[in-house]
């Protein structure tokens, strides 16, 4: 039974103190976030913040993006999109470590199948305190309702959260087509033949038109579904692929920019997530992703994500809702770090 005047709210959260505790002070309001209940993960964060650093524009100083430095000749992973301004170009940036330390930043690989960048401090530093993903022992992920942290500069996390659902794939970015399966008519073999074009997304901007037959995507036939849905794996939102397309016996070649799901205020799902919100450039199309509650910016993600023992649990890739946030499990940060240092020149 709760002792009479202690709002629950309040009985929770210090359920979640150390014994050891001294006289908890909670922000105003009680919330689950603030720096008073932060603090107490505290220990879980203190080695992993040593591998953290925060990436900033290197012409107006502003928070690009976290990241984590994974070998000690400096190369860091950090969220791909987040390193292009609003028209797409690169931006050029500069890391912080947790000591203080800025150092200087090169890009080296960019993996679009899970939006993650290969960086590289140049010239190199001392005393950095690498995190190789693919050097640690691989765990269960958490299940729904586990404590998740995300680790910053300070000495505790910068976010907390919950995690709210068991992993799974998200459908690729989008051209913004729907599309049907037709037979020749007298203009070759079957075909797969556009039935409806999503207003304000790339298909539409580029000029495809109901009816087009759907002839060739990044230089690669057409001959069903998966031949357009493929391709897109490995892109990313931004990224422009050619679309070659037959109409009135001709074919047209055009450049569409590939763009997330496109929102619709008149979804309540979709009117809340934006309500004070800004969400991540790129938030589709990972293979798997394990989703929390976590309250991160889009220039949170890109750096570590841990348990209450200071695990290493996967990448922060997204934030994507008034209340989702997407990290990249382990599994799939290694795998994307040996093709990114592959494709390293």
């Amino acid at each position: 039974m709760r002792r009479p005047g202690v709002p629950v709210v309040a009985m929770l959260v210090l359920l979640v103190l150390p014994a050891c505790a001294q006289r908890p002070v909670l922000k105003s309001g009680f919330e689950t976030e603030g720096e008073a209940v932060r603090r107490v993960f505290t220990p879980a964060v203190t080695s992993v913040r040593r591998s953290t650093l925060r990436l900033s524009g290197a012409e107006d100083h502003q928070p690009v993006a976290l990241g984590l430095v994974v070998s000690g000749p400096g190369e860091v992973l950090t969220k791909a999109s987040e390193l292009r301004d609003a028209e797409g170009r690169p931006r050029a940036v500069y890391g912080t470590l947790a000591d203080g330390r800025h150092v200087p930043l090169v890009p080296v690989a960019v993996d679009p199948r899970t939006d993650l960048a290969l960086l590289r401090i140049d010239p190199p530093v001392a005393g950095l305190v690498p995190l190789d993903p693919a050097g640690v022992r691989p765990g269960p992920l958490p299940g729904p309702g586990r404590w998740v942290l995300v680790p910053g500069l300070a000495d505790f996390p910068d976010a907390v959260g919950i995690v709210s659902t068991a992993p799974r794939g998200l459908d690729p970015v989008r051209l913004g087509i729907a599309f049907f399966r037709a037979a020749g008519r007298g203009e070759g073999p079957e075909a797969l033949v556009v039935s409806g074009v999503q207003d304000n997304m790339g298909a539409a901007r580029a000029g495809v038109r109901p009816g087009d037959r759907l002839l060739r995507l990044d230089g690669r036939a057409i001959a069903e579904a998966r031949d357009l849905i493929d391709p897109l794996r490995d892109a990313s939102v931004g990224d422009a692929l050619e679309l070659v397309v037959g109409r009135d016996g001709q074919e047209l070649a055009l450049d569409v920019v590939l763009m997330n799901r496109p929102v619709d205020l008149d979804d309540r799902e979709d009117f809340m997530n934006q309500m004070g919100n800004t969400l991540s450039r790129r938030r589709d199309g990972f293979d798997a992703v394990l989703q929390h509650d976590a309250t991160i910016e889009p220039e949170q993600c890109g750096g570590p994500l841990v348990d209450l023992d200071g695990r290493l649990l996967g990448i922060n890739i997204a934030r994507a809702g008034r209340i989702e946030s997407y990290a990249l499990p382990l599994s799939e940060v290694v795998a994307a770090l040996a093709r990114l240092r592959a494709a390293a020149p």
